[in-house]
């Protein structure tokens, strides 16, 4: 008679040692979800530019939900990398990322912003200080084109470079906001 006991020693130790690494994966993936759960409660330090530009659109949209507004110009400083998000601007505006329009002065030229459908970002090397102007409007505003708008702020729409959606950031229901970024003033 064949003996087949000797091709199975440790039968219970074989068996244990998948459920211990069952045990660690579970483990492990436990951890990670925390983990992650963690990391999303921390929230950045936002940069001086986006603070300063939540601040002014917040202000100039409480003010435009009649009509009409436009803020004064103020400095603020953007750093390599800096990325205004539409949707973070629009928190404390309407809460609609589409309400949120970004234009540049085109004498920048294309390489020191580049503009998204919902972001803005500063492309340089080196931190530079600019001037920024909020101008808000509603469809009760009576404007029908962008180039309306922008006269009706004292700028001339021609001389910035805006993203290819302008025409559906004014031109619906409801309050909308261009945040416009100028050579320091």
């Amino acid at each position: 008679m064949l003996k087949l006991d000797r091709f199975f020693k440790n039968k219970k130790g074989q068996a244990f040692d998948v459920f211990r690494l069952l045990i660690a994966a579970i483990i492990a993936v436990a951890i990670l979800a925390i983990l992650f759960n963690v990391l999303n409660i921390i929230k950045l330090p936002a940069g001086e530019a986006d603070q300063v530009i939540n601040q002014v659109v917040e202000r100039t949209y409480q003010n435009a939900v009649a009509g009409f507004q436009a803020s004064s110009y103020e400095q603020v400083q953007f750093e390599p990398g800096d990325v205004i998000v539409a949707g973070s601007v629009a928190a404390k505006a309407s809460g609609r990322a589409e309400d949120i329009c970004f234009a540049y002065d085109s004498g920048f030229g294309t390489t020191t912003f580049t503009i998204g459908s919902t972001y803005l970002r500063f492309e340089k090397n080196t931190p530079q200080k600019f001037s920024i102007r909020v101008i808000c409007g509603n469809s009760t505003s009576g404007y029908t084109t962008i180039s309306d708008f922008f006269d009706a702020a004292g700028e001339e729409y021609d001389n910035y470079t805006t993203g290819t959606y302008t025409e559906e950031c004014l031109l619906k229901e409801g309050t909308s906001c261009y945040v416009l970024i100028t050579p320091p003033r």
